[in-house]
């Protein structure tokens, strides 16, 4: 999964097959996360904006399936609730 945004680093985070966990102190963005990956997987909650969010304008993932990928799902943050797409499908955002 990646954020990225204009002026701001690629934030970047790999999941590997099996059980994967995130840990960190209070506060730093876990619970953002988790409700990042919820929502791009279908999810109807859009996740909060957090302060350490500012700045990020599109949220990516990717991944593979056993029958076929690489896929990427994205998100704008800017109307983050009309904007999934599909590699395949290339759909236009809504906004």
């Amino acid at each position: 999964m990646f954020v990225s945004g204009s002026g701001k680093k690629t934030a970047e985070l790999t999941f590997r097959a099996g059980v994967n966990y995130i840990s960190g102190e209070s506060n730093m963005g876990k619970s953002f996360i988790l409700k990042c990956l919820d929502f791009m997987l279908g999810g109807e909650k859009r996740p909060e904006e957090i302060e350490e969010a500012r700045g990020y304008t599109l949220v990516s993932l990717e991944f593979e399936a056993r029958q076929g990928g690489p896929y990427t799902l994205e998100a704008s943050f800017g109307c983050f609730a009309d904007t999934r797409k599909t590699a395949a499908s290339r759909q236009k955002p809504r906004c």
